[in-house]
């Protein structure tokens, strides 16, 4: 089991997060580096901080499929551009920072999106929750 490669986040489209009643909210992950689609289990925050983005971003235009060429309406565009993941990474920066995570020399600890991606998937082992393939 793991969480999101990088590549796998930014292909995410608008209408990833699956509601599925009981059983809870899944996300929908594209063909990955492994060719597979898979659905990955999602706690309420996590819903909560996809829908707060897919609001703030407003109308964005399509843009190709890296895979297909088709015309695809990306969750993570912005400015009628797809976010690259240069903007994750420094995205985490500033949260490591704003957190008080700090190297001894007092800068920003290194937090990669790698790292967080096993993170979560531990987190779901724990929990009991496994992805299911589509």
């Amino acid at each position: 089991m793991q969480g999101l490669r990088i590549g796998e986040c930014l292909d995410l489209e608008l209408e990833c997060v699956v509601d599925y009643g009981r059983t809870g909210s899944w996300l929908r992950v594209p063909l990955g580096k492994l060719g597979t689609e898979r659905m990955v289990p999602l706690d309420a925050e996590t819903v909560d901080a996809v829908d707060t983005w897919a609001t703030q971003r407003g109308f964005q235009r399509p843009h190709p499929h890296p895979r297909t060429g088709e015309p695809t309406d990306f969750l993570f565009a912005e400015h009628g551009r797809r976010l690259r993941g240069w903007r994750i990474r420094a995205g985490l920066r500033e949260a490591a920072k704003a957190a008080g995570l700090l190297r001894a020399d007092g800068e920003a600890m290194n937090v990669v999106p790698h790292v967080l991606r096993h993170t979560y998937a531990t987190e779901l082992r724990q929990r009991g929750d496994e992805p299911c393939r589509a």
